[in-house]
């Protein structure tokens, strides 16, 4: 009886050494297919200048009636 005490002793100590605890963590970010160019923003041309006006409570030009949002900051 004393023998069989010890050895279930030492087999419930080993036990949790042996126990694996595993964590894994994945993150996938899309990789560009191979041949694919990204190239800068589109070129935008206007007809004429397009008309800014500049709110005080906002301190730079914004654009007005355009197709485009244009914003113009200037530290002069």
């Amino acid at each position: 009886m004393r023998k069989s005490l010890l050895l279930l002793f030492v087999v419930a100590l080993a036990a949790p050494a042996s126990a694996m605890a595993e964590v894994n963590v994945n993150v996938n970010v899309g990789v560009p297919l191979p041949g694919v160019v990204v190239t800068g923003p589109p070129a935008v041309l206007f007809q004429a200048p397009p008309l800014f006006l500049a709110p005080r409570q906002l301190g730079f030009y914004v654009g007005v009636d355009v197709p485009y949002d244009i914003v113009f900051a200037s530290n002069n």
